[in-house]
């Protein structure tokens, strides 16, 4: 061989070193990009599970704090309304017809076929009964 197909030769094997160096640098390349990339989209996926997190956390907490201003309304209403009771209590004239209530009750509890006069409230139902004038001005 003479120098000139030697040279050739060098040459020849130098670019296929250099292609194939290309070659190898360009996987590489593609895939420390394709890494990079698998890398930021698990990242993505994090920051958008923890801002999903937080926004579940807030809504908890807005949940909460609602609740508990509901409770907080509701107690508010039975004070009012225990102390609206408490005012009636000491309210004389409520005090008084409680009395007549109480009154009127006993009335009631204590009445017995004796007292009502039932001879008397039959007696005058049955006449109604017998009195059949007073519907003749009813229709069906």
């Amino acid at each position: 061989m003479n120098y000139k197909a030697k040279l050739q030769e060098k040459a020849k094997r130098k670019k296929e070193y250099d292609l194939m160096r290309k070659q190898v640098i360009k996987e590489e390349t593609n895939k420390r990009l394709k890494q990079l990339e698998e890398f930021r989209r698990k990242q993505r996926k994090e920051k958008l599970a923890q801002l999903q997190e937080a926004k579940n956390r807030e809504l908890k907490l807005n949940e909460n704090i609602i609740d508990d201003e509901y409770q907080e309304i509701r107690k508010q209403q039975r004070r009012e309304r225990m102390a609206e009771i408490a005012r009636e209590s000491r309210d004389s004239s409520i005090n008084y017809s409680l009395d007549e209530d109480n009154e009127n009750i006993e009335y009631w509890e204590n009445l017995t076929p004796s007292n009502i006069g039932w001879k008397e409230f039959l007696s005058v139902s049955q006449k109604k009964e017998n009195d059949n004038s007073q519907f003749y001005n009813w229709t069906l």
